[in-house]
């Protein structure tokens, strides 16, 4: 027969494997992803790596270069978007106003391929945590913002940004000046287009 003090420390270890079996437990209930909130994909699929392949056929790539607050005489923003249909430059001039100039040129599939190869390259999807008390509406407002996306019909697949103040306060960790360069580059008349263009 077991003597009591046996009995009392097989009971006492039982009692702490079931307290450490609760807070497992509870543990796991209160750290479980939440697939109802949080933004991006409704699928659970926000913190999946973009593949631009995946955007060849319908996808639309987007940069968007806003300019200094000033008046809004002074102020300009320039949108370039690209598919394997059409590229379009539309420049704003004002806050909040249709464009007032817009160019759109034809498109194919292989050099929307190219494109996308290249943009993969500069490292397009790749991002970054914002520092803390920095944002897009407040940050380098006397210099320009860009803004890089991806849209899939009407659909934001992605939306990160940086600054000519510092390029790497902001969401977009690809190479700033390379895929700036190859959006402008896919515009024949980008030049003189933007030549009145007080960025």
């Amino acid at each position: 027969m077991m003597n009591e003090g046996f009995l009392k420390i097989i009971r006492w270890v039982l009692v702490a494997l079931g307290i450490m079996l609760l807070l497992a437990i509870i543990v796991l209930i209160f750290t479980r992803p939440n697939s109802q909130s949080g933004s991006g994909s409704s699928n659970g699929d926000q913190n999946k790596p973009i593949n631009l392949q995946d955007f060849r056929e319908n996808g639309s790539m987007k940069l968007v270069q806003n300019g200094r607050v000033t008046a809004p005489e002074n102020h300009f923003r320039v949108v370039i978007t690209i598919s394997n249909s059409t590229r379009t430059i539309d420049i704003y001039n004002g806050y909040n106003t249709p464009p007032t100039t817009s160019q759109s040129y034809s498109n194919n599939q292989a050099s929307f391929d190219a494109f996308l190869g290249a943009l993969t390259g500069n490292g397009f999807t790749n991002s970054q945590p914002i520092p803390s008390g920095i944002n897009y509406q407040t940050y380098c407002t006397a210099g320009i913002r860009y803004s890089y996306q991806i849209l899939a019909g009407d659909i934001m697949k992605m939306d990160n940004w940086n600054s000519s103040c510092n390029p790497k306060n902001g969401s977009f960790a690809g190479n700033s000046t390379q895929v700036q360069q190859l959006f402008r580059l896919q515009i024949p008349d980008y030049n003189q287009l933007t030549s009145r263009v007080r960025l």
